[in-house]
């Protein structure tokens, strides 16, 4: 699809990130798989189409060296960056009740999936300034919708995870922030939301399958007027902020 880009993903040995990283080398682009431990990830790379367009780069998102060194070492292998999808991500929250959740849980949830978003994004701004027309997705939940979580007649306002929710609505807003101060620098800025996917982050709970999920991440890589920017969508749609 299109001309090879330079695709980083970060959290992308398992689940959405490495179905993810699955279909973009099916399509002949080169991906650098964001993994926090090599040794531990390296039957899941493995399970990869054989290609030398795979990279894989240590990368804990929680932490300002891995962050730093990762960037380096993309640095070292390619000249710009075309995409980042922001997909590592926890969701640590046990009980469904806010008043019971510890307070940790929390600090813990949003060091992941909102800091540690804006600790790679600031990283890689550099290459993907390099390149002609950059994307950086943002792998987002309805959870984060207020206009969804809020109503009380929806599905989604039963889903009380005080972390996580809090944390996704957060990225939204970072999306955003991010969105208005890049526009006029050719770096388009978007959260998708893959669906509820059956991964190790919800004990395969989902209705969707990851590869069904990543299809909602890949179109929003490599097909802008399908996603564009600044905005908040899933397979179906817009979702309201």
């Amino acid at each position: 699809m299109g001309h090879p880009r330079n695709i980083l993903i970060t959290g992308a040995s398992r689940g959405l990130g490495l179905a993810t990283a699955r279909r973009l080398l099916e399509y002949g682009h080169t991906v650098i798989l964001g993994v926090r431990d090599v040794k531990r990830s390296a039957q899941a790379v493995e399970s990869l189409p054989r290609s030398q367009n795979a990279v894989v780069v240590p990368l804990d998102v929680t932490s300002d060296d891995s962050v730093a060194t990762a960037a380096t070492l993309v640095d070292e292998r390619v000249t710009h960056l075309d995409a980042l999808v922001n997909n590592a991500g926890v969701l640590l929250d046990k009980e469904y009740v806010p008043s019971n959740t510890l307070l940790s849980t929390v600090r813990d949830t949003l060091d992941t999936n909102v800091l540690g978003v804006i600790r790679v994004t600031n990283a890689m701004l550099p290459l993907l300034r390099c390149a002609d027309h950059a994307r950086i997705v943002n792998v987002g939940s309805e959870a984060g919708s207020l206009a969804l979580t809020s109503d009380p007649l929806r599905v989604h306002s039963r889903m009380r995870l005080l972390g996580y929710n809090v944390s996704k609505t957060a990225l939204n807003a970072v999306t955003v922030s991010y969105a208005n101060e890049l526009r006029f620098a050719g770096i388009d800025v978007l959260t998708v939301d893959p669906g509820y996917c059956a991964t190790d982050i919800n004990r395969l709970s989902g209705r969707r399958t990851a590869d069904q999920g990543a299809e909602s991440i890949v179109d929003a890589v490599l097909s802008p007027e399908r996603f564009p920017a600044g905005q908040f969508r899933n397979h179906d749609g817009v979702v309201p902020w």
